[in-house]
């Protein structure tokens, strides 16, 4: 029963509570004399475990990595999701950036050619005045 739980532990590394609580999970499954359920009536807690028993227990680490392993995606889920969130969030920013940029290319544009025009207008003026001068 140890080897499986010590193979459990260093196969999923550092798993927190879920771990810890495995162990003592298949820790009481491991002794027949644990006195946990010592209250119920009904229940033998000196009695060897039945085949069903053991059925189930064969079952039940399937089962636990699982369901370890749907938690586990879950919360990449939820991270991911964030992350995506934040993602969003920043591409709008980008895009707001760029629209801003945009409009004040147009506006500096405008005013080159405004400028431009005030030019070429003032130097005709002045060409104009300078023949008459003449």
């Amino acid at each position: 029963m140890t080897t499986l739980t010590n193979s459990f532990l260093s196969w999923y590394g550092n798993a927190g509570v879920i771990a810890v609580g495995w162990f003592a999970y298949a820790g009481v499954i491991a002794e027949e004399n644990c006195g946990f359920f010592r209250w119920e009536e009904g229940v033998n807690t000196h009695s060897s475990p039945q085949i069903e028993d053991v059925n189930v227990f064969k079952t039940q680490p399937i089962t636990f990595d699982i369901q370890l392993e749907k938690r586990m995606m879950e919360e990449k889920i939820k991270k991911l999701c964030f992350k995506n969130q934040r993602l969003k969030g920043e591409v709008q920013q980008l895009k707001n950036e760029v629209c801003e940029l945009r409009s004040e290319k147009f506006k500096c544009s405008r005013i080159w050619k405004k400028y431009s025009l005030c030019l070429t207008i003032s130097f005709f003026m002045f060409s104009i005045v300078l023949l008459f001068l003449k």
